[in-house]
């Protein structure tokens, strides 16, 4: 990806705004999170729901085939010899 100077990164909407040091950030980010204290927790809890809704309803509907991958991935030679050799490890750190 591409790196933005601080600047550019304020200019396209990347970051909200700048500190000039660690306790104006400080300063700015206690400040941020006090604008929330007038906000109800039913409305935030709400926001949050509606923006997760989406993510849900994919992750419902692809879960079939999601699992599908997932046992194939699982089950194949090459990943359940890497699986056994990590146990393996594990059971030589106890010891």
């Amino acid at each position: 990806g591409d790196l933005f100077t601080p600047q550019k990164a304020v200019e396209i909407g990347l970051v909200d705004e700048l500190a000039t040091d660690k306790n104006d950030a400080l300063a700015k980010a206690q400040q941020y999170i006090k604008s929330y204290e007038n906000i109800p927790s039913s409305a935030r809890a709400r926001t949050k729901a509606m923006l997760r809704q989406p993510l849900i309803e994919r992750l419902v509907k692809n879960r079939d085939e999601d699992t599908a991958i997932f046992l194939k991935t699982i089950s194949h030679p090459n990943v359940q010899s890497s699986l056994g050799s990590y146990i393996e490890s594990l059971k030589t750190k106890k010891n």
